[in-house]
């Protein structure tokens, strides 16, 4: 796992950082302190982001995060937030190796 960026808000709630690392391609810690993960439509411009802050999540209402995804991906794990994609890795990450495994993120807004 490479360990590209950490994140205060995600440290502070006891997150691994390798887990951390898996996730930070498309996100960065802005000036408040909460993380932005960026979502793209199928050209790969960036059409919403998904916010989390300490106290909130607001999720992206459409486009796609797609991340760790490869050939050598044995597992895919596909969800409607980032926030819940982190939780889960990380309460799982001593049962489930995350070295080969995918991640398919999907904004979507039901209106």
């Amino acid at each position: 796992m490479a360990l590209t960026e950490t994140f205060d808000i995600l440290s502070y709630k006891g997150v691994d950082k390798a887990i951390q690392g898996l996730f930070s391609k498309f996100a960065h810690q802005d000036q408040t302190g909460q993380i932005v993960f960026d979502f793209f439509d199928e050209q790969g411009g960036k059409v919403d982001c998904e916010i989390l802050s300490l106290y909130r999540n607001k999720q992206a209402s459409r486009g796609i995060s797609v991340l760790n995804l490869s050939e050598d991906s044995r597992t895919i794990f596909v969800s409607d937030s980032y926030a819940s994609l982190i939780c889960f890795a990380n309460q799982f990450k001593s049962r489930i190796s995350f070295d080969e495994a995918g991640f398919l993120i999907i904004g979507l807004s039901l209106t």
